[in-house]
């Protein structure tokens, strides 16, 4: 998480990723605990979050049914916290080949793709969020377009 408080720039985070648990390095209950520690901290009370990464942009795209990727149409996408529900409750029981018929997902992230979603959606969660704001860019650019 990064987060202005006072105005300072402010950083939390915990070593869980969806590839720590799609390679079960990680368990999902383990997962959960250290996820509730960054929600322990003093944050702003009105936030605009912001999803950064390959799940955040593989879900807009999927939700967008897009053939080809189009970082325009993922950029500022608004992914809906009952959206991330439903794709996480479809892409669990699926093996990894049927989740590549699945237009707008990408090859390299079918096998991530439900822990990844499970992150998004604990966090979206865990913050009361009912949207969450899809970036194509990275975080050093948001920090650059604020600066």
């Amino acid at each position: 998480l990064v987060y202005q408080s006072d105005g300072e720039l402010c950083r939390a985070s915990v070593p869980v990723g969806a590839v720590a648990l799609a390679e079960e390095r990680l368990s999902w209950a383990e997962a959960r605990q250290m996820l509730q520690e960054l929600v322990k901290m003093p944050l702003p009370q009105d936030i605009l979050l912001v999803g950064v990464g390959g799940t955040h942009t593989c879900l807009a795209s999927i939700e967008q049914e897009l053939k080809e990727y189009d970082g325009q149409l993922v950029h500022g996408f608004q992914l809906k916290k009952t959206r991330v529900a439903y794709w996480l409750e479809c892409l669990l029981p699926m093996t990894t080949e049927e989740r590549l018929s699945i237009a707008g997902l990408t090859p390299q992230r079918a096998d991530i793709l439900p822990s990844g979603t499970w992150i998004v959606l604990q966090m979206m969660e865990m913050l009361q969020q009912e949207t969450i704001t899809v970036s194509d860019k990275g975080l050093v650019y948001g920090l650059l377009l604020k600066a």
